[in-house]
Formats: C-alpha cells, sequence, structure tokens
C-alpha cells in the first residue's frame, strides 16, 4: 500500500467536487435517523473501491464516522436505487431486514444545542 492511499487525491477518496454533491443529496450523514453531533463526513463507496466500484456520486454515500463504522462492522447493505441510498440492516438488528431509506442529517440542526454548551468567551481582568 503506497502513502497515496490516504490523500486527498487518490480516487478511493473522491475528488473535492464529488464530495460536494454528497454533501449536497445526503447531508452530513445519510443513515436513517442520524441523530449524530456534527463531524467530519466520510464518503462511502456502496461496492467498495478495491471491488472494483467507481468513485462517483451513483456509488457513493455520505457517512459520519460512527455510522461509517457500524455499516462496515455490523455489515448493513446500502443499495443506490433512483440515486438515493437504501439501507439494509442485519438479520441481528432487524430479522425482517427491511430496508429503511437514507436520511439527510443536517448539522445546521445542532448549532442551537452547541451555541447552548458552549460557553460565552469572557473578557480578561483588567481589561475595560
Amino acid at each position: 500500500m503506497t502513502a497515496s492511499r490516504w490523500t486527498s487525491e487518490h480516487p478511493a477518496n473522491g475528488a473535492t467536487h464529488i464530495r460536494a454533491a454528497l454533501l449536497q443529496r445526503d447531508g452530513a450523514c445519510a443513515f436513517p435517523g442520524c441523530d449524530r453531533p456534527p463531524g467530519t463526513p466520510q464518503a462511502h463507496h456502496v461496492t467498495h473501491w478495491i471491488d472494483g466500484g467507481l468513485t462517483t456520486v451513483d456509488n457513493m454515500t455520505m457517512l459520519c464516522a460512527h455510522h461509517h463504522r457500524v455499516v462496515h462492522s455490523q455489515q448493513w447493505g446500502i443499495a443506490m436505487p433512483r440515486g438515493r441510498p437504501v439501507f439494509t440492516p442485519p438479520s441481528e438488528v432487524d430479522p425482517s431486514r427491511a430496508p429503511r431509506p437514507g436520511g439527510r442529517a443536517l448539522p445546521a440542526a445542532y448549532r442551537e444545542t452547541l451555541r447552548d454548551l458552549i460557553p460565552a468567551p469572557r473578557v480578561p481582568e483588567g481589561i475595560a
């Protein structure tokens, strides 16, 4: 494995215009019901690039780091009918394996919550 595997220029990571299109379509995470705080979204290949999957909008979806790990560790299926991600849970999560349409987590939804959690800046003592 070369060092370029982890650079933003490697085809597996998606070009800037692909990531921008994914963010527009999926928001920060397309996993159904994602309620995670915003972080750095990750572009996920539906058909993994090492298995010949193309780095295109039609073969990728945006996931938060937590749900990216969940998709891989629990073996969730993802299909892209009509260009939108649909997630199929493993039988351990849902015995009927009913497909769930992907959502669109929006970091803007957390602005007020974060504003309440982050203290306001203090003026240093001795400054009027």
